[in-house]
Parts: C-alpha cells; sequence; structure tokens
C-alpha cells in the first residue's frame, strides 16, 4: 500500500470554475455546504484507499 494518497478537493468546489463564495467573511474557514461537499470527497477517497474493516471501525455508529 502506497504511504501518500491524493484526492481532488478543490474541483467539487469549484462554481463556474472559481471558489466564489466557499468561505466565511474571515476568508480563512469554508461555509458549512462546503465543507460537507470537502467531507464526502475525503471520505470516498478513504472508502477506496482503506481495507473495509477500517472503514467500519471508523464509521459513525
Amino acid at each position: 500500500m502506497p504511504l501518500t494518497y491524493f484526492a481532488d478537493v478543490t474541483t467539487p468546489l469549484l462554481k463556474g470554475g472559481r471558489l466564489d463564495g466557499n468561505y466565511q467573511p474571515e476568508g480563512v474557514h469554508m461555509n458549512p455546504a462546503d465543507y460537507h461537499i470537502w467531507a464526502d470527497v475525503v471520505r470516498q477517497r478513504l472508502e477506496q484507499v482503506l481495507p473495509a474493516a477500517t472503514v467500519r471501525r471508523c464509521t459513525a455508529q
């Protein structure tokens, strides 16, 4: 198993080719909707690269 993996979290966040409106007014943290998109991308990638038993143990009950 490789030591590192890549997940493209930027492309799903693009709106019309731009990252407009993705962040809170302070400009550091994403808004809740975009955190949800980010979490879905990361979750899907982890499900692809981790053994199924590990994913099951890490899934919220």
